[in-house]
């Protein structure tokens, strides 16, 4: 049976509807901001590669 993208598109948002309503996406959502699962264990420390903070640039140039 060869589906076509209608098909396709269709059946996926029928398949999402269902886990929405069955409550199968809320595992899915990330934790509240601020908050943390579980308390963090005393002397652990979180340390960037290296050492160094790691920095992002986006250069938007639209010449040629």
């Amino acid at each position: 049976m060869g589906w076509t993208r209608r098909t396709f598109y269709k059946n996926a948002s029928y398949a999402l509807a269902a886990a929405a309503m069955g409550g199968a996406l809320q595992p899915l959502r990330g934790q509240s901001g601020g908050e943390r699962p579980v308390a963090r264990p005393g002397g652990i420390r979180i340390l960037n590669p290296r050492n160094r903070v790691p920095v992002s640039l986006i250069i938007d140039d639209s010449t040629c």
